[in-house]
Formats: C-alpha cells, sequence, structure tokens
C-alpha cells in the first residue's frame, strides 16, 4: 500500500508546473505521467531537465518513472540528486526510505521517513510508511501510534483507517465496533477500496456475523485474488456460515498462491472432514500432514493431530487414534477434543476410572465444554458414584432448551434418580 501510495502521489502530488507552453517538455512529461506513458514520460523530463536542471520536482517524476520501471538504481540516483538540490524534499525523501527498506535496511529507512514527516507535517504518506514498517516488524503498538497521527494529519487518510481498523480486528471482538466505526466512513467515501472491504469482513466475523462478512470479503478476494490472507479469512468465513464446499475453493484460493502457510493446508483439512464425505477423508489427512510438515504453531500442530486421530477412532483404529491425540496433548495439554475423546476410548475400553481425570482437565481447561461434562457423569455413574454424578448432570440443566446434551443429561439423571443409591 506504502508503494501505490507513493506512486499515486507521483501523478497527483508532485509540484505543478506553472502554466507553460503547449511545447514545453515538464508540461508534456506531466501529460505523459497521467496516460502512464512511461518511456514519454522519462524522455520528456531528461529533455526539460537539459534546459533547466533546477527542477526538483523533475527529479521527483523521474526517479518515480524509475521505481514504475523496476530501476531501482535509477530511483535512487534520481531522488539524491533532488536531495542534493533540496534536502528537505519530503517526496525524494519518503521514495528513498522505500527504497532503503526495500534493500532491507529498516534504520536507514525509518531515519528517511521521520525526515520526510518533518519536512511536510502536512503529508500523512511518510507517517503511514512508519506504520507500515513497524508491522513490519512486529511491532503493533508503535505501529497504531503512527497510524493515529497520520488520521490527525488528514483524517480522511484511509490507509491509516483501514491499518488502524486491522489492528483492532487482532485485539478481539471487543474492539470490532470501534473497527467498524472507523471503515465506514472510509467505505463510503471509497467504495470500491478492496482493502476496507477486507477490513470491514474481518471485523464481522469478529462479530459472528458471517453473512455480511461473507459479502465484503467476497468482494475483496475478487479484486485482490493474489492475497492469501483475504481468501482465507473468506474461507473461514464461509466455515462457519456452513457453506463448506465454498470455504474449501477459497481456501484452495489461498494456497495457489502461498502453499507454505500451515493454517491453509489445516483450514482446508478440516473442511474436507467436516464435509462427512468418505471420499474426502484421505484428502482431509493428506492435508493435515502438510500442515505438520510446514512447521505450524503449537495450536495448529495440535489441532491437525486432532483431526488426524479423529479419522483413525472413525475408522475403529483405536491405538493409532490415541497416538495422535497424545500428539496433540504435547502440542496443547489443554486441547479439550484430544482430552475427552481418550477419555470416551478408554471408556469403550472398561477403564472409566482412567478417563475420569481427563475430563476433569477438559473441564479445567474450559469449563463450558459440555460434553467432557456429560462424559464425565457417565464415567461417574459406571464407577458407581452417583452423587458426583448427578452434580455434574445439574450443571448441564442451564443448557439451553433442546440442546441434545441437555436432552441426555436429563434422561440420564431422570434413570440414576429411579435407581438405588
Amino acid at each position: 500500500m506504502s508503494l501505490l501510495a507513493l506512486l499515486l502521489a507521483a501523478a497527483a502530488s508532485t509540484t505543478a508546473p506553472s502554466p507553460t507552453p503547449a511545447d514545453d517538455p515538464f508540461a508534456a512529461a506531466q501529460r505523459a505521467l497521467l496516460a502512464h506513458d512511461l518511456e514519454t514520460a522519462k524522455r520528456d523530463l531528461l529533455a526539460g531537465l537539459d534546459a533547466d536542471p533546477t527542477r526538483v520536482d523533475a527529479m521527483d517524476d523521474l526517479a518515480n518513472v524509475c521505481f514504475l520501471q523496476k530501476d531501482d538504481d535509477g530511483a535512487a540516483s534520481w531522488y539524491a540528486k533532488a536531495l542534493a538540490r533540496k534536502p528537505d524534499d519530503a517526496h525524494a525523501l519518503n521514495g528513498s526510505a522505500i527504497l532503503r527498506l526495500q534493500a532491507g535496511d529498516l534504520d536507514g529507512a525509518v531515519d528517511l521517513f521521520v525526515r520526510a514527516a518533518k519536512a511536510d507535517p502536512a503529508d500523512p504518506l511518510p507517517i503511514d510508511n512508519l506504520g507500515d514498517t513497524a508491522l513490519a516488524v512486529g511491532d503493533a503498538q508503535n505501529a497504531a501510534t503512527y497510524f493515529e497521527v497520520a488520521r490527525k494529519v488528514d483524517p480522511g487518510d484511509a490507509h491509516a483507517a483501514v491499518a488502524l481498523a486491522e489492528l483492532r480486528v487482532a485485539e478481539g471482538p471487543q474492539q470490532a465496533d470501534d473497527a467498524i466505526a472507523m471503515l465506514k466512513p472510509v467505505l463510503a467515501s471509497h467504495p470500491d477500496d478492496a482493502a476496507a472491504k477486507a477490513a470491514m469482513g474481518k471485523a464481522l466475523a469478529t462479530k459472528g456475523r458471517w453473512s455480511d462478512a461473507i459479502g465484503f470479503l467476497d468482494d475483496a478476494a475478487k479484486a485482490m485474488p493474489r492475497d492469501p490472507a483475504v481468501h482465507y479469512a473468506l474461507g473461514i468465513a464461509l466455515m462457519n456460515a456452513g457453506r463448506l464446499p465454498d470455504a474449501a475453493d477459497a481456501f484452495l484460493a489461498a494456497l495457489d498462491v502461498d502453499d507454505a502457510d500451515p493454517r491453509l493446508h489445516l483450514e482446508l483439512g478440516v473442511v474436507y472432514y467436516e464435509m462427512h464425505d468418505a471420499r474426502l477423508v484421505s484428502y482431509a489427512s493428506q492435508e493435515f500432514h502438510h500442515t505438520l510438515d510446514r512447521n505450524p504453531a503449537p495450536a495448529d500442530r495440535a489441532s491437525a493431530d486432532y483431526h488426524l486421530g479423529l479419522i483413525e477412532d472413525d475408522a475403529g483404529r483405536l491405538d493409532k487414534a490415541l497416538g495422535w491425540y497424545h500428539e496433540a496433548l504435547k502440542s496443547d495439554p489443554n486441547h479439550v477434543g484430544a482430552l475427552n475423546d481418550s477419555g470416551l476410548i478408554l471408556v469403550r475400553r472398561g477403564k472409566p476410572a482412567d478417563a475420569v481425570p481427563l475430563y476433569q482437565r477438559a473441564l479445567a481447561a474450559q469449563s463450558d465444554f459440555s460434553p467432557a461434562r456429560l462424559n464425565l457423569a457417565q464415567a461417574w455413574l459406571k464407577l458407581g458414584r452417583k452423587e458426583d454424578a448427578l452434580r455434574e448432570l445439574d450443571k448441564l440443566a442451564s443448557l439451553p432448551d433442546g440442546d441434545p446434551i441437555k436432552q441426555r443429561a436429563a434422561s440420564l439423571r431422570k434413570d440414576a434418580a429411579a435407581s438405588s443409591p
């Protein structure tokens, strides 16, 4: 986004020349730039500088043309010439900073962005770029500060608003309303802003408004087909809306761009598994193994291991299932699914006493995980500990009416109450 902003600035905010004759090379160059005719613009700018070598704005434009032509050395040279004549040329400072950033010189880039911001306090672009740089190194706190400053400089700065909204969404559902409020005016004034649509979709998804989120994310994915993060967010929203085949398509689109991201393989595997189609089980297993091969985060590794356990469990291969559940618990000792399902296998093998601590660990990790509470109650009943079972069953009475676990708990409680002590 910051590179695009630089290039837009080249066409829109470079110091405009005063009215000149139609054959003036600088005026001709501006027309060529607006028409995206880079070679003609470059020729006219060079001709103009031969006649008037003091034009800093023309040097900036030449640097921008070189940048667009992927001639970074040429761009750096023209920015340097502009700065030699005008050391506080904000445009050249900002462009030079981006070149430094691309070359891996983070400190040099930050220094130039700061100088650019001081040179033109009314321009939010270098401040936005400082925010983008902070984000690139994982410094969300300073990034947010820069974007907030940019919005104070220019309340209409769409880039800063979108970036801040993304940061708010990352903080969790409690900040989603703030993000949505930031994005509404951006979309009102820039209805085709794909980045703003993506951020709005993510914010709505954080609030569980899946259908609304899908509309924004689908538009964003069509506008940014090579952005795997947008396809990923769309896939998650589609999954939660129950549109599993469409979710699979979204994750496959993301994998076409980035096959190395373990999360994409994990979620695609989950979609295949949740579709409950025997023909897709092998594909699900394949995706979970791809996840494990790509150095996933501990929680994602645990999820892949757990789902591989589910596949084995479904097939009746209980020893292999227990092995995968055990692997999941190595990465996430509080994985409630692996704890609960390990307990179920132990009960099926006649070991309810060994299952009880697993259910208890699951409930300690997530007290509202009702399957583990129901299973704990049933294990207590098998062990003849009726009062302990009734205590757990009573806790399930608060579940919503119609919940199958509540119904099963009520039936068990009735049978237990009628039985002998």
